[in-house]
Formats: structure tokens, C-alpha cells, sequence
């Protein structure tokens, strides 16, 4: 869910409060999602509707 919500342009700060959790652990999913994409060769979908990466 982490994930489909990043990429449906959700920032962070409001991923960890509709999950309950807290934005480090929100940030290190994404980072763990990223790193294994990476080390895959997989290319990694940009976040939201205008494709800008970062943090909330």
C-alpha cells in the first residue's frame, strides 16, 4: 500500500497517517523499495502525477 500510494502522488506525511505509522518507517520502505529496484535492474515509477521524487 506504501508503495500504490506513493506512486498515486501521496506524500509521505499523509501515507504514515492514514497507515498509522510513522514517516521514518514510510521513508524506509520507500528507500528499501527503491534499492531493490535498483539492484534489479528494474527502472522505479516516478512518484506522482508529475513525476517528482523526494520527501514530504
Amino acid at each position: 500500500m506504501i508503495i500504490d500510494r506513493r506512486t498515486s502522488g501521496w506524500k509521505q506525511a499523509h501515507i504514515a497517517a492514514a497507515m498509522g505509522i510513522s514517516r521514518k518507517c514510510v521513508r524506509s520502505w520507500l528507500a528499501r523499495y527503491e534499492a531493490e529496484a535498483v539492484a534489479r535492474g528494474v527502472e522505479v515509477p516516478p512518484c506522482g502525477p508529475c513525476g517528482a521524487r523526494g520527501t514530504a
